[in-house]
């Protein structure tokens, strides 16, 4: 998800509710999947969030689940500099001893790498980062404000050069006629490879409710030539059956080509023989 000026804190821990929020000004905020369509005025800090979790983490009937941070915000946007809510998170991850999946955009998340270090010492730990295009033209029209995809190979690299943190690639949302060249999915197994990533995982676009209205006017305006195939292909929220089945067989077959793992599962699986650890896996790295 793209900000244009400055955006909000983790979008986690379903098992944590009534958060006292702080509201904050800011210019707007999006809230399509990869594209500045539809603004609010005000986002909502939570301020109080490392306190809460570790309130959570503390009861006798948590038990060691499997986190999941920066699955629909990213919890590294530039807000983030001034109220430095993850190094406390970290910090009460750590105490705990809790696992948990990181998702970002953003080097910001470099200031926390002796953090996310430690914790990789303890227990699992995954820096997951999306990366949707190679093509900068096509990354910068769909993802504005963003750092580039050379980037955020960069955090990858670090991330595996100086932590024990397992590290994720996540190649979504795939944009049928866009992102979908066999050049830009060869290139991303390839990096994938290249730089050991632990885990590539891959999804194609969704396009649900207003999404979808928005999206295809996006597409009419900047890439009008794809626009009456890729229109074909969504009759509901769902890319068509043969499309998802056809995309998937060569996923299948980079995967083999570059020994390249694409479940989560079998990473954490095997990371808990390391740490040795019990750990309850969530439906979150089922694919």
């Amino acid at each position: 998800m793209n900000i244009d000026v400055s955006i909000v804190m983790l979008c986690i821990l379903i098992n944590i509710l009534n958060l006292t929020i702080e509201k904050v000004w800011i210019l707007k905020i999006l809230i399509i999947l990869v594209f500045p369509i539809v603004f609010f005025e005000n986002i909502y800090i939570k301020s109080n969030i490392a306190e809460k979790l570790d309130i959570q983490l503390s009861k006798t009937s948590w038990k060691n689940e499997m986190i999941a941070i920066g699955t629909v915000t990213d919890s590294y946007q530039p807000i983030e500099k001034e109220y430095e809510l993850m190094p406390d998170v970290l910090n009460t991850l750590i105490k705990h001893k809790n696992p948990a999946v990181i998702s970002t955009k953003s080097d910001l998340i470099f200031r926390d790498l002796d953090l996310i270090n430690e914790l990789s010492e303890i227990n699992f730990i995954n820096i997951a980062v999306t990366i949707t295009s190679l093509d900068d033209k096509i990354q910068k029209l769909i993802e504005p404000n963003t750092i580039s995809s050379k980037k955020r190979f960069n955090i990858l690299k670090k991330i595996r050069k100086n932590t024990n943190a397992s590290c994720g690639l996540h190649f979504m949302p795939i944009i049928p006629y866009l992102t979908d060249s066999y050049e830009n999915m060869d290139l991303m197994f390839k990096n994938a490879e290249k730089l050991n990533v632990n885990c590539i995982i891959s999804g194609s676009l969704n396009l649900y409710g207003k999404t979808r209205g928005y999206f295809l006017k996006f597409i009419k305006n900047e890439f009008p030539e794809i626009y009456n195939d890729l229109f074909s292909l969504y009759k509901n929220g769902k890319v068509n059956r043969e499309y998802s089945k056809d995309l998937f067989s060569k996923i299948k077959k980079f995967k083999k080509d570059y020994n390249v793992e694409t479940n989560y599962s079998n990473v954490i699986k095997e990371k808990i023989k390391v740490y040795n650890n019990d750990l309850k896996q969530s439906s979150l790295f089922d694919y």
